[in-house]
């Protein structure tokens, strides 16, 4: 109501100047009077008839050099704007892109503005860049386009909705996570070496399979079968993995985000069967299992994760959630072992499922301290350095 009354306001303003100038042309007379009268009628008729010009009248389309990036990347946003009335010329038009995100404040209420002068032009392309993209869903929601005179006596404004997302996926190091043996006859084999299959001993084919890789392709059965056909291969022992990711609020969450996102694609690129498990609302959870689709649920729930766990440590631990005693529970948080987030009660309630591993990420400079009675209750405390991720797996062994 403001708006509308402000341009009622400044439409009567106009009127009013404009007939001024025609009474003071009419009873002063002469060159003067009339010149100046001429020379502000062309600029009052222009302000005029841009009151009535329908600015809503612009289409507009949004695309995206990428909709799917990872943190720290760049996006090219190009706007284009047709509109269907090009015969009436715009001095000016100032171009606002409002986004937000919703995971970090870099992205909360954003806008970008351009200013361009099209005249009589029917299409307008423009483009912007939004460098060093966080994390999260990022959602662009409308266009603002504003004009005016070129003496700002008639201002228009409209906001033209135009939804698009794009997802950053969390920021990720490429790490090999190597996963010693202490029982095995082979201490110091990795499971880089002995992951879900041994990829050198081909023993038959079978159908392919979704998360089969494509070096396991055996063309000539494929060509013979008229169907895609992989390479059966010894089965070798291997570990599960069940990843308990802490989203409790804190100043190095993005950090945790990262490490669980590096770990996960790290092993199920080496073959590993990985879940993962949230202390959020509703127990967010991801069964242990393999291939590139179950890295891309995975890391498109990461994207969006917030920093709001509420859900007790030692609930998690319950034997619903059990990875089996063979396998490998990696807790990553960023919470000193020695507060109320990390109980000894549930810290021998995830030791009972097997080997147990909980990750304390700090910021390189970040002291911090083991908790020597988790250490002799078998469980092993490694501190991780943002930067360093690959170097948190040199102390990794099952027993």
């Amino acid at each position: 109501m403001k708006k509308f009354l402000k341009q009622i306001w400044k439409l009567l303003l106009l009127l009013i100047f404009l007939a001024a100038a025609f009474s003071y042309a009419m009873f002063q007379g002469g060159f003067v009077s009339w010149f100046l009268f001429y020379s502000f009628f062309p600029f009052a008729l222009y302000a005029l008839l841009l009151v009535f010009y329908p600015l809503k009248s612009f289409s507009v389309e949004r695309s995206f050099s990428k909709t799917e990036l990872a943190a720290g990347e760049e996006v090219v946003v190009k706007l284009t704007l047709t509109r269907k009335i090009p015969y009436f010329p715009l001095f000016y038009i100032v171009v606002e892109d409002l986004f937000s995100g919703g995971t970090t404040s870099m992205l909360k209420n954003g806008s970008k503005k351009m200013i361009v002068y099209p005249w009589f032009k029917r299409k307008i392309e423009l483009e912007y860049k939004i460098e060093f993209l966080p994390r999260g869903e990022h959602t662009f929601h409308s266009l603002i386009l504003k004009t005016s005179d070129p003496f700002a006596l008639i201002e228009k404004e409209t906001a033209i909705p135009v939804a698009d997302q794009i997802l950053v996926y969390p920021f990720y190091e490429n790490i090999f996570p190597r996963v010693h043996s202490s029982s095995d006859d082979q201490a110091t084999v990795s499971s880089s070496e002995r992951s879900l299959r041994d990829t050198t001993m081909a023993t038959g084919v079978r159908e392919y399979q979704p998360g089969d890789r494509f070096s396991w392709i055996n063309w000539k059965a494929t060509a013979r079968r008229n169907r895609m056909m992989t390479k059966e291969f010894e089965q070798r022992r291997s570990f599960d993995v069940l990843v308990v990711m802490d989203c409790t609020p804190s100043a190095n969450f993005e950090a945790v985000v990262s490490f669980t996102a590096s770990v996960i694609r790290g092993m199920l690129r080496e073959g590993l069967q990985v879940g993962l498990l949230t202390n959020q609302a509703g127990e967010e959870r991801f069964p242990v299992s393999g291939g590139e689709s179950h890295e891309r649920e995975i890391f498109r729930y990461l994207a969006r994760v917030e920093a709001d766990g509420d859900i007790p440590l030692e609930q998690l631990a319950a034997e619903e959630h059990s990875p089996g005693k063979n396998a490998i529970l990696m807790l990553v948080t960023s919470q000193e072992p020695r507060t109320n987030m990390l109980p000894e009660k549930a810290v021998r309630q995830l030791y009972n499922h097997g080997n147990v591993y909980i990750f304390i990420v700090r910021d390189e400079n970040e002291p911090g301290e083991m908790r020597p009675s988790f250490k002799e209750k078998g469980v092993n405390i490694i501190s991780v350095r943002t930067g360093h991720f690959a170097e948190a797996f040199s102390e990794v062994k099952t027993r």
